[in-house]
């Protein structure tokens, strides 16, 4: 597959990222919401500091250039249109949780309502 080679500036000593993983992830799973696909992972967490939310967006943006996605259980401000860029069954996703839910939604979390789920 295609690699591509980024580099994100961190803004000094303000934007460094506590330790973090990676993993090679070896099979694709179809399923509505499945984050695993053949390819690589990354999890950084940075502290909440001036400048990174704008960090955060950048490294989203070639996550989404790369084929990549956000991994759902532990993402708390990605952009909806990235998510659903990520998540092409999202929709499906979506009309299952409706019909389980009703209208008025019975129930909702902080993720579905960011995402207008």
């Amino acid at each position: 597959g295609k690699i591509e080679s980024q580099r994100i500036a961190f803004h000094g000593e303000r934007q460094r990222p506590f330790p973090g993983g990676a993993e090679q992830l070896e099979h694709r799973q179809e399923r509505t919401l499945s984050f695993p696909m053949e390819g690589y992972t990354l999890a950084l967490d940075f502290p909440l500091r001036s400048g990174a939310p704008e960090l955060l967006d950048a490294l989203d943006a070639i996550t989404h250039r790369c084929g990549g996605r956000v991994y759902l259980a532990k993402d708390a401000r990605c952009a909806p249109e990235r998510v659903r860029e990520g998540y092409p069954r999202l929709d499906a996703f979506a009309a299952a949780r409706g019909e389980a839910a009703g209208e008025p939604p019975r129930f909702a979390s902080a993720l579905s309502r960011r995402l207008g789920l």
